[in-house]
């Protein structure tokens, strides 16, 4: 039977009941003060509101066990006492009337399962407060409750997150960070943090100042000592807890030019509805050093492997192609010498040494100077030889390897990376194209008929052989065997160019270098496939013709470090030489002679490997004239045991970078929103808001003020997803895909390294069109600039019912058109007109019954070729050969093109001699005579050529008017000798929108401070640009010697991210009428614009609503043959 419990009550303020007015099994509540006492023996104790113990709780009192129940709830308040035991023995904390003054003593007396109340107000405590596991501290909600630091600890962090603990409803203040000791954080977490569900943080806002503030600065932004959000380190959680994360829910950072979130070294976070203001960083997920609890490793996939990747065996990745030097020998210490190697001290080589004493394998270097390097290795006999070597990007010792996953203990060195060597883009010249009639493997070959055909592969350091070992070699089935027929072909500007080059000259094959035969030999026929093969192994060259060895030749040249490949006639711009016949199976090799003696040539397709720079199977449909290097795909993965593989399929670096997945929140002003910075720094960001962002610390919502790419960073192979809205409310997905909210038009784009645009597909039950960057695709039919074809089949143009189909411009007709019986084809009456229908090789048919339709009109019909020609003016001083070409169009300078015409008539080349300026669109290209046809692209950049008023405003006046132009874009490298060949004085920035003579700006310091400047050139100084390509240029000190194309020597290849920026536009003085601007002059066009730049029109006065609009003016980049 239960225990009656009899109730007794007062009103009494203050009343405490005595053991006169209780026995055992009673209880009295006092009504005013919400007490609640028992008895227990000769003890009356206050029971309500606390976690009684088995010592004070008999079965005479309850018969119910509360002694497990859901812990304690302690409260602090601004009235509160800091006192442990009260003066009637209870404790202290436990009700709101006796609540702690500080949350520092209820933190540090509660324990796991507890719960800290605080009360409204404003609480000055000694930094950093720990938030012990499993304990909640909450507010009475973020407006209420604040916490700030004493002055003694204001560059503390705040509070230091435990395991499972639970922080809500509160607001932390006025503290600084300390850039010393790296804190000053709102939110850490403990050293060797043990959690089963992770801390937890919801609705609290952090706001912090700098020191100085001032009218003009409230927020302290210019001091750079704001406190910051939260620094969420995994080096500090401990190896044995189940999660290495935090959950961040309705959260607010105001924290001025200062980081707001910061991840590192495997750590997770979950970042929901959360806002950033006025950051320097808003979320940053970087690569730390030690990895998760201090101890991270780095996982591995290889694939193509051979070997076991042992224990404590060092794993290399090394670059994808062969350099080549020389090296000499003082004792131990060997000196490897080549011009320009960009190696630094440090640095890891393999090392495969040609000949000599030195022993193959991998070596530290010392830099010496540009040129040298040293390194250690055993004693030998001979002083001073060749040398190929390739630098390690990427360098870990082995932990170990569970047969699917390679273990590195650390980073390593470097960053081992999945990209692969990238295939060759190779060009076509002439009519060479593929031929499914002959081939030796696979679908096809390549057919070059001798006239000027070739396939031709550009400047490459793959085929600059150097004194490496190297192979070339084909099969080749000639058409004819008649005078010199060039099969490899590696000069470059010269006949006598110290480069190889294999031809027939009548039925005999050589081997060259430059214009002098070395090796000659064997008797070729039409009609049959031969293997041909030439191959340097150790200073000694052999000619090879279906594996038997032809001769020898001693061959100590150096050939250099880049030259372009030529496949079926010699090196010049206008081929000669050529060879008539099929050419199939195609593989250059470097750093491998493949053939040393007589040989048995392979049955089939040959597979890529390390040494392949260079592999065609010329596999396709017939008469394609796409040609395709299979030769990448593969990496050079080593160790120091021996093993080896082809690819690198995993390289997870997760333990050192960070995760944060975001839903629903923003980063609002500031300099940069997300940031990932690193290999495993991944930052997943779902409807993003990315709002002023660049803006700093104004907050005029000035939209000039925002600079879209500083909303996502990503940096050493970090990655940012995202989908985001703007401060205009444009949507973006990634990089690829942006829509204008105000207009809905759809920008299709690629140039995130973690996002790339391949198409939009719009598909249902009745078909797909794919919208590419390039074209548009829908069923057979492709819209390309200003064309249209068919990808297969017939392109029909058919009008509903009998409505007209009406063209008003001259209509071409390239190939055979048909009218149908009983339809005809007139001229209106007033107007004269002339039907021209021609074609090469092509018909013309006309319904029998309106032939009468054309006699009273003027008709040229083109039958299977030239029928008949009126000539109506014959003209004067035509010659035969090469007819001039005119580009068609009104450009600030016109561009200007000649031809090549073959021996068939037809066209064989457009070259672009002259690239004009100031195209505001695509220029036509005319042909003075034949049916030739081509079309123009524009180049990637130019200058500003025209600013038009959209909209004058209104309450402009002239003292208070301030406009201003979008600076062109920074053309980003990273120092190295990927991207700064000191041999050529070049810089590579694939698509770089520079043109020569162009005034640009080097900048060494921004990016990156500890960037080191490529040689030769100075940080902060205006040069010249000298365009070579699309993706290379070089610099000159003026403008004379840019167009003279003298450039600036560049002596070392620096490191670190670097750009060239070009000149911003300039304007003058705008015209205002009645308050409205009216004209606005263009001063200077700038250089460098990939697109029209914005114009920013502000006033400090009442002017509003301003609008003007840029047009771009461009060169023409290139000019090709549509129809021959």
């Amino acid at each position: 039977m239960a225990t009656k419990i009899k109730l007794k009550r007062s009103t009494t303020a203050a009343a405490v009941p005595t053991t006169s007015n209780l026995v055992d099994g009673e209880v009295a509540l006092n009504i005013t003060d919400r007490k609640l006492y028992a008895r227990n023996g000769s003890n009356i104790i206050e029971v309500a509101n606390q976690k009684p113990n088995t010592g004070e709780v008999t079965t005479t009192m309850l018969s119910t066990d509360i002694t497990s129940g859901q812990g304690n709830t302690f409260y602090v308040a601004k009235n509160g006492s800091d006192t442990t035991t009260l003066a009637n023995g209870g404790a202290g904390g436990l009700h709101p009337d006796t609540a702690f003054l500080t949350i520092a003593k209820a933190l540090t007396t509660a324990t796991s399962g507890d719960s800290v109340i605080v009360a409204p107000g404003e609480y000055q405590e000694t930094f950093p407060l720990t938030v012990p596991d499993g304990v909640t501290l909450r507010g009475t909600n973020l407006r209420a409750t604040s916490i700030k630091p004493t002055g003694a600890t204001s560059d503390n962090n705040a509070l230091i997150l435990s395991g499972d603990c639970h922080v809500s409803d509160l607001t932390i203040k006025d503290f600084t960070y300390n850039s010393s000791a790296d804190e000053g954080y709102a939110f850490v977490v403990v050293s060797s943090m043990n959690s089963t569900t992770s801390p937890y943080v919801e609705r609290v806002t952090v706001t912090t100042k700098g020191s100085v503030v001032s009218g003009s600065d409230p927020y302290g932004y210019a001091q750079g000592d704001a406190g910051r959000g939260a620094k969420l380190d995994g080096s500090l959680v401990s190896s044995a807890s189940q999660h290495s994360s935090v959950l961040f829910n309705e959260c607010t950072f105001i924290t001025p030019n200062q980081i707001g979130l910061k991840v590192t070294n495997g750590m997770r976070v979950e970042w929901l509805n959360c806002f950033n203001y006025f950051a320097s960083i808003g979320i940053q997920g970087i690569q730390g050093a030690t990895g998760k609890s201090g101890t991270g490793q780095t996982r591995l996939k290889f694939g193509g492997v051979s070997g076991t990747f042992s224990t404590s065996e060092v794993a290399y990745q090394l670059e994808n192609g062969f350099q080549s030097g020389s090296y000499a020998r003082s004792g131990s210490t060997i000196t490897l010498t080549r011009t320009g190697h960009g190696l630094v001290t440090g640095d890891y080589i393999y090392a495969d040494h040609i000949s000599g004493g030195a022993t193959d394998g991998f070596y530290q270097v010392t830099l010496v100077d540009a040129n040298n390097v040293t390194y250690t290795s055993g004693s030998g006999t001979i002083s001073a030889s060749n040398v190929t070597y390739k630098k390690a990007v990427a360098r870990g010792v082995v932990a170990s390897n569970d047969g699917t996953y390679v273990y590195i203990t650390g980073k390593g060195t470097g960053a081992f990376t999945t990209v692969n060597k990238p295939a060759k883009t190779l060009s076509r010249f002439g009519d060479s194209q593929l031929d499914t009639a002959q081939k030796k493997f696979g679908t096809a070959s390549i057919l070059l008929d001798g006239t000027e055909d070739n396939v031709k592969v550009p400047d490459d350091e793959d085929f600059g052989f150097g004194t490496a070992n190297w192979c070339l070699e084909a099969f080749i089935r000639p058409g004819s065997v008649s005078g010199i027929q060039r099969i490899f072909d590696l000069r470059d500007n010269s006949a006598t160019d110290t480069a190889p080059t294999m031809y027939l000259n009548g039925t005999t094959l050589h081997y060259a270098v430059g214009n002098t035969s070395q090796i000659s030999g064997g008797t070729l026929a039409t009609g049959t496939f031969y293997h041909v093969a030439v191959a340097r192994n150790g200073g000694t060259t052999k000619l090879f013709l279906d594996g038997t060895e032809l001769g020898t030749y001693t061959d100590s040249n150096d050939y250099g470090t880049t030259t372009p490949v030529v496949i079926g006639s010699d090196y010049q711009a206008s081929p000669t030489e050529a060879f008539n016949g099929h050419v199939d199976e195609v593989r250059i090799s470097k750093g491998a002679a493949r053939f040393t003696a007589g040989f048995t040539p392979t049955t089939s397709e040959y597979s890529a490997d390390l040494n392949t720079v260079l592999l065609l199977h010329a596999n396709g449909t017939d008469a394609s004239t796409t040609f395709t290097d299979v030769s990448g795909g593969t990496s050079d993965i080593r160790s120091s045991g021996g093993d080896s593989a082809t690819s690198v399929i995993t390289a997870d670096y997760s333990q050192f970078g960070a995760e944060i997945r975001s839903v629903g929140s923003a980063c609002v002003y500031g300099q940069k929103g997300a940031q990932a910075d690193g290999s495993g720094a991944k930052l997943i960001l779902t409807s993003h808001n990315f709002a002023y962002v660049g803006s700093g610390a104004d907050f005029t919502n000035d939209p000039s003020l925002a600079v879209q790419n500083n909303e996502v960073e990503e940096l050493n192979s970090g990655q940012v997803l995202f989908s985001s809205t703007d401060h205009l409310g444009d949507f973006r997905v990634g990089d690829a895909l942006t829509v204008d909210v105000s207009t809905g038009s759809v920008n299709f784009a690629a140039s995130s390294t973690a996002q790339s645009a391949a198409n939009i597909t719009l598909s249902d039950a009745t078909g797909t069109t794919n919208i590419f960057p390039a074209y548009i695709e829908t069923g057979n039919l492709r819209l390309a600039g200003n064309s249209i074809t068919s990808t297969t089949g017939q392109v029909i143009v058919d009008p509903s019912g009998e409505e007209d189909f009406v063209v008003n411009a001259e209509t071409i007709v390239k190939d055979a058109i048909y009218f149908d019986v009983n339809k005809s084809i007139s001229f209106g009456s007033t107007t004269q007109g002339s039907l021209k229908i021609g074609g090469f090789g092509g018909s013309t048919v006309f319904g029998s019954s309106e032939a009468s339709t054309f006699s009273t009109r003027s008709l040229t019909v083109l039958r299977n070729g030239i029928g008949s020609v009126n000539i109506t003016g014959a003209g004067t001083g035509y010659t035969g050969g090469a007819q001039p070409t005119n580009v068609i169009t009104d450009p600030f300078q016109k561009g200007t093109v000649s031809n090549t015409i073959a021996s068939s008539g037809g066209i064989k080349r457009i070259n672009l001699t002259n690239r004009g300026s100031g195209y505001t669109g695509i220029p036509e290209i005319a042909f003075n005579s034949g049916t030739g046809a081509g079309t123009a692209v524009l180049a990637t950049g130019g200058k500003v050529v025209a600013v038009a008023i959209s909209e004058g405003g209104s309450g402009y006046t002239s003292g208070t008017i301030s406009i201003t132009v979008d600076a062109p874009p920074e053309q980003l490298f990273v120092g190295g000798i990927l991207a700064v060949s000191t041999t050529n004085n070049t810089i590579t920035v694939n698509n770089h929108t520079f043109e020569t003579g162009d005034e640009i700006t080097y900048d060494a310091t921004t990016q990156e401070a500890t960037a080191v400047a490529v040689g030769g050139l100075t940080t902060a100084t205006n040069y010249f640009a000298i365009r070579v390509d699309d993706n290379t240029f070089k610099v000159a000190a003026n403008l004379s010697d840019a167009n003279a194309g003298n450039a600036i020597s560049l002596t070392s290849a620096g490191s670190g991210s670097q750009f060239f920026q070009g000149q911003t536009a300039t304007l003058g003085t705008p015209t205002i009428s009645a308050g409205a601007i009216t004209a606005l002059p263009l001063t200077g066009g700038g250089t460098g614009y990939d697109n029209a730049p914005g114009i920013n029109i502000t006033d400090s006065g009442s002017g509003i609503n301003g609008l003007a609009a840029t047009t771009i003016g461009r060169s023409v980049g290139s000019v090709t043959i549509d129809t021959l």
